[in-house]
């Protein structure tokens, strides 16, 4: 699998995010090409553990569909004579 690649326009403003969100809760003053590095570097560093945990919720929510599929089937068969 390749890393974690946003469009230039999410770069921009998930790093314009970032940039804001330091700024208002931290003592850290960064420009906002600072900010593009360490999205680039947070993305690369965390990506892979969100984008698993993804699949991992998308695996238990098809889990839990296909059983409430089967129940349903259970209740359409009719009684064998």
């Amino acid at each position: 699998m390749q890393g974690i690649h946003f469009s230039r326009d999410q770069h921009e403003q998930l790093a314009a995010d970032l940039q804001q969100w330091l700024a208002n809760n931290t003592s850290a003053d960064i420009g906002r090409f600072e900010a593009g590095f360490l999205l680039d570097h947070v993305s690369q560093l965390l990506g892979a553990y969100w984008y698993n945990q993804g699949l991992r919720d998308a695996q238990t929510l098809l889990a839990k569909r296909v059983d409430e599929l089967q129940h349903s089937i259970s209740d359409l068969e009719q009684a064998e004579r």
